[in-house]
């Protein structure tokens, strides 16, 4: 479903970063541990398609996101990638609702506003649909960003440091939630962290830098 091949990148005037090889397979949920500046999160956007590794290929559903066009890839990633970041970010001047709306048309898709209110109601956050993102909480405003990284049916989602400013119980939680989702949706799903707390909830995982 995802696989990843002898990837590496190099920013300008530092060494370049070898990645060990992935295969993730349809439904299947992946843990990539490693400290803060190891490379977690240039490997994520190099997998989602948002920065081009310096060698390497990456498939997903057998297909190398790096042959694309530009407006192609973005194409793709809109049908195929739910991107979680680790600060949300919405446009500001319309409601989350029109945000997950918005997710659907750049993605070459008409609004389905039945499927952006089960997923609003299924994260609880319902009420909030008709709040700018600013009047929603940093707890809600994780669970829209959920929303939307779900809105299109990604067969895969990517999510970047997502427990990292959480207390214990809000870790956990916003953890198994991204599971249920995932499950609920048929989704594979990649958590990049630096946070060892939820290691044991990860039967496979990724360590960086080993």
């Amino acid at each position: 479903m995802l696989t990843s091949e002898n990837v590496s990148f190099k920013y300008s005037g530092r060494d370049l970063i070898d990645f060990p090889d992935l295969k993730l397979d349809n439904n299947a949920h992946c843990l990539i541990l490693g400290k803060s500046g190891i490379g977690k999160t240039t490997l994520l956007h190099i997998l989602a398609g948002l920065l081009k590794p310096t060698s390497g290929s990456v498939l997903i559903d057998d297909q190398n996101i790096y042959n694309f066009t530009s407006a192609g890839l973005d194409f793709f990633r809109g049908q195929h990638i739910g991107l979680i970041f680790q600060k949300p970010y919405f446009i500001q001047s319309i409601n989350v609702s029109k945000n997950l709306a918005w997710a659907q048309q750049l993605s070459g898709k008409k609004p389905e506003y039945k499927r952006i209110d089960e997923l609003l109601n299924r994260l609880q956050i319902q009420k909030h649909k008709n709040h700018l993102p600013s009047r929603l909480s940093a707890g809600e405003q994780q669970r829209a960003s959920i929303a939307r990284a779900l809105v299109n049916k990604p067969s895969i989602i990517l999510a970047d440091e997502p427990t990292s400013s959480l207390d214990d119980e809000n870790a956990l939680a916003v953890v198994n939630l991204l599971r249920e989702q995932a499950e609920q949706d048929g989704a594979s799903l990649i958590i990049v962290t630096h946070d060892a707390r939820i290691k044991e909830q990860f039967q496979h995982q990724i360590k960086l830098g080993e």
